[in-house]
């Protein structure tokens, strides 16, 4: 039986496959391609995942965590968890980059939407929120992990704006 790991590299290579194709050239095969994910299990929540921005990612963290724990979140409950202005900012760092990714992966939306009165509330679909909100963490810890391993960026964080202003600082006479 193949692992998540395995199941979630083929995937993505079933995905790429004929973009790597067309780069190089290639005639595409003449049997039909297979549907890239069949749905939204442990492996095909990885591969969602992976490949969304840090903004994107700790925003869906909470996003996930409010669909798995309650089955739902409105509109003005989200904009005030991930600290947007009004609802309608919402999109630009959430939905919107969600919705793309399951697009390109060939999937549904990872949860269904409602309208209560003018607000939009989005609904768990089928426990995705669970498998979502696992596959962010693994992927955290995964680029945590990765920050960690690179010479000179352990602890880190610092602004490269705050280490001018430090030099700056610092080469003044008082």
């Amino acid at each position: 039986m193949k692992d998540d790991a395995e199941t979630a590299a083929l995937a993505l290579a079933r995905w790429l496959a004929p973009y790597v194709a067309e780069e190089l050239g290639l005639e595409r095969p003449s049997r039909p391609e297979p549907s890239p994910l069949p749905s939204y299990d442990d492996a095909a929540c990885a591969v969602f995942v992976a490949s969304i921005g840090d903004v994107v990612l700790e925003n869906a963290e909470v996003f996930f965590t409010r669909l798995a724990r309650e089955g739902e979140i409105g509109s003005l409950t989200l904009a005030d968890a991930i600290g947007v202005a009004s609802p309608r900012n919402i999109a630009a760092v959430l939905t919107t980059p969600l919705k793309k990714r399951a697009k390109a992966l060939a999937l549904p939306l990872p949860w269904a939407e409602d309208a209560h009165g003018q607000r939009t509330v989005w609904l768990d679909r089928d426990g995705i929120g669970e498998r979502m909100l696992h596959a962010l963490h693994e992927e955290k810890a995964r680029r945590a992990r990765r920050r960690a391993a690179v010479p000179g960026r352990a602890g880190a964080e610092r602004s490269s704006r705050q280490s001018l202003a430090e030099e700056t600082v610092g080469s003044q006479t008082i």
